[in-house]
């Protein structure tokens, strides 16, 4: 598994596949960058078809310095939405609104400085689903859409290796 598509900020990935919905074709590269010892791509580019008709591009890497922020951006006919570290900014045709706070910096800044919350809230979720005896609100069905995405962009990356 690519490191740039496997980090633990693979959450952003899975908000763009929640968001565009399953993609239908996938063009990519991934190479591992000479920049440090690790036995997986840590640089990857792509070009993304989704399913309901929308294109998108992703750029993903853990040694650019100092470290951005992970970023999606929407755009659509009411307006354009960016999501960038944990502030989120909608451009609609009556103005902008911004959520969220600060940008904090990405994986090349450290590959390993992430916020943990996340995560813990999930298995927090799964543990409260399974002593309510319900299932959990993030299973692993909701996974698979980032996973077939990634697996469809290596073996796209390796054929033009």
């Amino acid at each position: 598994m690519a490191a740039a598509c496997c980090s633990p900020r693979r959450s952003t990935r899975s908000t763009c596949c929640c968001t565009a919905g399953p993609h239908r074709q996938v063009m990519g590269f991934a190479r591992t960058s000479p920049l440090r010892r690790i036995d997986t791509e840590d640089i990857v580019a792509a070009a993304i078809a989704f399913g309901n008709g929308a294109i998108g591009v992703l750029d993903a890497t853990t040694v650019a310095r100092p470290g951005y922020p992970e970023r999606i951006e929407l755009a659509g006919t009411e307006g354009s939405a960016v999501l960038e570290g944990s502030r989120l900014v909608l451009h609609g045709r009556d103005g902008s609104t911004t959520l969220g706070g600060a940008l904090e910096g990405g994986g090349g800044a450290d590959p390993m400085a992430f916020d943990h919350g996340p995560h813990q809230a999930m298995i927090a979720e799964v543990l409260a689903a399974i002593a309510e005896g319900r299932p959990p609100m993030n299973d692993a069905r909701s996974a698979l859409p980032v996973q077939r995405l990634i697996e469809d962009l290596l073996a796209d990356a390796a054929g033009r290796a």
